[in-house]
């Protein structure tokens, strides 16, 4: 059986391989962001949402969505999009992309819930390689 950090470093490899990114440009996306009421899931989150965390997207299910977006972690959607905003429209739940209505989304099976926001952090390093290159592989 798979440990959840292995199915993450997988899930990394294949979203890196189906955008062809190189190395250096990678983006950092956690999955791990469960809103369970333990003392780990506690520590994982305050690790993912910060700055210190390395990574550019999230994705979250509602619970943890409405936490955090509430505390403004999350970059504004429109802002990213810019002009491209309506074309993603009908992949998005409350104004956020929601993986589980993306085309692209090539292995559903890492995310069992729905929604699943696809967030931008604020401290995200890579946001041209998130738009130009996740974002379009999702539609």
């Amino acid at each position: 059986m798979r440990q959840p950090r292995q199915a993450e470093e997988e899930l990394e490899q294949k979203i890196g391989k189906a955008m062809e990114l190189p190395e250096k440009r990678e983006v950092q996306i956690d999955v791990s962001a469960s809103s369970a009421d333990t003392d780990e899931n506690k520590a994982k989150l305050t690790m993912v949402m910060s700055s210190v965390g390395g990574n550019d997207v999230v994705i979250c299910g509602k619970d943890v969505y409405d936490k955090y977006k509430n505390a403004g972690a999350f970059r504004d959607i429109t802002e990213i999009l810019g002009t491209e905003y309506d074309r993603y429209k009908p992949y998005m739940t409350d104004g956020e992309l929601d993986l589980t209505k993306c085309p692209g989304w090539i292995n559903k099976t890492y995310i069992t819930y729905s929604p699943a926001y696809v967030c931008v952090l604020n401290n995200a390093e890579h946001i041209e390689t998130v738009k130009k290159g996740f974002f379009e592989s999702l539609i």
